[in-house]
């Protein structure tokens, strides 16, 4: 199975009906089937072999969402870039993954020029209305000039996108996955009973995060429609309900504070939304009370997945956000593994967590001074001497026994192999139970503080040093 198999069912079983609507375009199945045809001919024209990459950069469009099913059906590999990003950042990625052709929009024309500058023989393909920039090719012009060609059926092995995680821990890494990957984990959604035939489903989150792909993935295979945005606003997702009739949309819990917050929302009418599916982080009780009183017709679904699980491992259903369910407390959990997946909650030991917290913090550093080299890198480490420590999963309680060995072991390797890759590197020794009333202590206060100190007046020469 691949990605492309959605859109040659809906082509089969309904090519009039509705597939994408974007601003005042609005195109049915058919339409979408011979534009991806014709614009994956024009990718192979450019260049692009089967398994080479195909980047793009730009807010939500409906020629995003085409450019999705083009790179699966020329036999591409899609690389989604974040819009969030610095520049230097995108460039890392582009050297990374060795993409040849970049796709970029009205907004990030200017970042792929200079791209362009850096990184020998790219091509830029702009996917966005009005006049293209010199050196670019057009986007629609690529289609009209290409034949279409058939699926290039690729199979379940084959490598379907590159996806870059956000960096939060250390440098950002490309996550790829298969077709089949994402088609399982669209098959295990739609077997929870979400995103079917009847969706109208808002793009209003950035279709480079692979949380609104799970959704995107699901839709095209349930020959759902799809409504877009070019990005989240309060006024902008009412007024797209209102007007499109959309009955699901995928909101992190910030979007959903702000939309039902919104001192306009009474004045739309959302009556036809139905489900909205939340993540990426954890919504307050205060939220979800007021969005549920906001909107009670609408289900809440909360997603847990990272991007390496293609991505979504356990659903919190709506139900248990409500009656008996959130009586005990389970709507502050992450919900059940969903159709498919197997989820074991395993105790970790300092040292097994030793060698990835090195490499996180190493890669950090390195990605830092990619950017800047002359950037003044400080690393703080707190390292647990509490001999019985307790970490919690839900109601769960999981206790963590410590070998007496283990903290200057821990202590000992991270000095040693972070000493030379950062220009400050703090370890504080310190004593948490993780237990009410949660004690914490360090293990000599007097000597944190005096080190801390004797840092920071390191760090304001070092500073002098290297700025002045």
């Amino acid at each position: 199975m691949n990605i492309t198999h959605g859109l040659r069912r809906a082509l089969q079983i309904n090519p009039n009906g509705l597939a994408i609507v974007y601003g005042s375009r609005r195109k049915n199945w058919r339409e979408v089937g011979d534009r991806v045809a014709r614009l994956a001919a024009g990718i192979r024209a450019l260049g692009a072999q089967p398994g080479d990459r195909v980047a793009i950069l730009s807010m939500n469009s409906d020629r995003y969402l085409e450019l999705y099913l083009a790179a699966g059906w020329s036999g591409t590999v899609i690389v989604p870039l974040n819009i969030r990003w610095s520049p230097l950042e995108n460039e890392d990625a582009m050297r990374d993954c060795r993409a040849g052709l970049l796709f970029v929009d009205k907004a990030f024309a200017p970042v792929g020029a200079a791209l362009a500058k850096t990184i020998p023989d790219l091509k830029l393909i702009y996917a966005d209305d009005g006049e293209t920039p010199a050196g670019m090719d057009n986007y629609e012009k690529l289609i009209e000039r290409s034949m279409p060609m058939p699926d290039a059926m690729r199979e379940s092995g084959d490598l379907c996108g590159i996806f870059y995680t956000g960096g939060t821990t250390g440098r950002s890494k490309g996550v790829m996955l298969s077709h089949g990957n994402l088609m399982v984990n669209a098959l295990n959604a739609l077997g929870e009973g979400l995103w079917p035939s009847s969706t109208i489903y808002l793009h209003a989150a950035p279709m480079f995060h692979l949380a609104n792909g799970a959704a995107m993935y699901s839709v095209l295979l349930s020959g759902g429609s799809n409504v877009i945005i070019q990005g989240f606003t309060p006024d902008g997702v009412a007024s797209a309900v209102q007007k499109h009739r959309v009955t699901d949309v995928l909101l992190v819990p910030t979007m959903i504070q702000m939309f039902v917050d919104h001192p306009t929302l009474g004045s739309y009418d959302l009556a036809s939304l139905k489900h909205i599916i939340y993540g990426a982080s954890v919504i307050s009780d205060a939220v979800l009370s007021r969005a549920m009183k906001a909107l009670p017709n609408v289900q809440f679904t909360q997603a847990y997945g990272m991007t390496e699980l293609s991505p979504i491992a356990t659903l919190l259903h709506w139900k248990e956000c409500i009656g008996e369910g959130r009586a005990k407390g389970r709507h502050r959990g992450a919900g059940r593994a969903v159709v498919g997946c197997e989820v074991k909650i395993v105790a970790k030991s300092q040292l097994k967590q030793l060698d990835r917290v090195i490499n996180d913090l190493d890669g950090f550093s390195k990605r830092m001074k990619s950017l800047n080299n002359r950037c003044i890198n400080v690393a703080i480490v707190g390292i647990n001497q509490e001999s019985d420590y307790v970490g919690y999963e839900g109601k769960a309680t999981w206790r963590h026994p410590l070998r007496a060995e283990e903290p200057a072991i821990v202590s000992r390797r991270v000095r040693e192999e972070l000493i030379h890759v950062y220009d400050e590197l703090l370890i504080f020794p310190f004593s948490a139970t993780n237990q009410h009333p949660y004690p914490f202590a360090w293990l000599n206060a007097n000597k944190a503080d005096l080190d801390y100190g004797s840092s920071l007046t390191r760090l304001g020469i070092l500073y002098q040093r290297r700025f002045r």
